[in-house]
């Protein structure tokens, strides 16, 4: 995964392997990552790119890069599925897909700036936070 820490608004690719563990040659297919989603292998939610895997000879494999995903904060898992057509003929259909947990972080706002804060002194005082940059979900406590 790259970056390795994502936070908010970034974009994320994912690296992945698909190999032939089997005695036999394994027919082209195809892979597909998706986030959030469980049911990859037969369900195209949250698909973030799928990829050609070329025939495979016994003990071969085959690597790709995922298409861009723009991060959304908050604990996500990509998953990698091989064989999402069910074309090739496998003596273990159980081991299609791989999990990668993650979590993605809220960026700190950019350029914060306080004003309106009085040098000393007592009373109620109006003051203001503002910043500039693609922060969300913040919350300040005054």
């Amino acid at each position: 995964m790259s970056p390795q820490n994502p936070v908010s608004g970034q974009s994320v690719s994912f690296n992945g392997v698909v190999v032939n563990d089997g005695p036999g040659s394994a027919g082209a297919s195809t892979a597909r990552f998706c986030i959030d989603n469980a049911n990859c292998l037969t369900s195209s939610t949250g698909e973030v790119s799928t990829h050609g895997v070329p025939a495979l000879s016994a003990g071969s494999s085959s690597t790709f890069t995922s298409s861009s995903w723009t991060a959304v904060a908050g604990s996500h898992t990509v998953y990698l599925c091989a064989d999402v057509g069910q074309v090739v003929a496998e003596t273990n259909e159980g081991d299609n897909c791989n999990p990668l947990a993650f979590t993605v972080t809220i960026s700190p706002p950019a350029n914060l700036n306080v004003s309106g804060l009085p040098a000393c002194g007592t009373g109620n005082y109006n003051v203001t936070f503002s910043w500039t940059g693609n922060a969300s979900n913040w919350t300040i406590d005054v």
